[in-house]
């Protein structure tokens, strides 16, 4: 019973990693110019943690997304507390 419990677990496994295998697509990085990849060139990541930024930064957290952040910390901590 256990050997038979065992061969069919690794035959769920070679058939698992063979489905990933077969049906999962290369990744590629996009090529420059194309989607806004220019703007990380322009500008570094630091930029956008160091408080300097203009008002017409794309790449900034507009106020909405701010408020989630900072109401996600809350969620997360009343979760913790009572799960």
């Amino acid at each position: 019973m256990l050997l038979k419990r065992t061969y069919a677990m690794l035959l769920f496994a070679m058939l698992l990693m063979l489905s990933f295998g077969m049906f999962s697509t290369d990744a590629a990085a996009q090529p420059d110019g194309e989607g806004g990849n220019d703007l990380m060139a322009k500008k570094g990541m630091s930029g956008l943690f160091a408080g300097k930024l203009g008002g017409g930064d794309p790449r900034a957290p507009s106020a909405t997304q701010k408020w989630i952040g900072i109401g996600s910390l809350g969620v997360m901590v009343i979760v913790i507390k009572y799960l």
